[in-house]
């Protein structure tokens, strides 16, 4: 009976730990196989983007809108960039990697933490 009492308790304790997944800024985390995001839960028009690189190689990319090119950077193999970036009222923000190349990211405010997968 305690062992089962522990177990449901590691149970309910790990479920709650993935649904608090929240975060002020956008957490964008290239990986080897996967690319993982991380958004706000509320629209800003001041916002933060954490750009970490967990490959092996050097990530080359943009952010952007719509209309324009905010900022072109590049992040070094296990390193991380911010960028503070200021949108007006429902402009869409993006990452788009540029090398390697993958799809386009646009970053949604108060999404679920999603991944996609890498295009191998």
């Amino acid at each position: 009976m305690k062992q089962v009492l522990v177990i449901i308790f590691f149970v309910l304790v790990s479920l709650s730990v993935k649904a608090s997944q929240k975060s002020e800024a956008f957490v964008v985390e290239f990986n080897d196989s996967n690319i993982q995001v991380l958004s706000p839960d509320v629209r800003r028009n001041q916002v933060s983007v954490v750009i970490k690189n967990n490959t092996l190689d050097k990530l080359t990319s943009k952010l952007s809108t719509v209309d324009n090119d905010i900022e072109f950077f590049s992040v070094p193999s296990q390193m991380t960039k911010v960028f503070d970036i200021k949108l007006k009222n429902n402009e869409k923000l993006f990452v788009v990697p540029l090398s390697p190349s993958m799809q386009e990211i646009e970053l949604v405010f108060s999404r679920k933490a999603y991944a996609i997968p890498s295009k191998n």
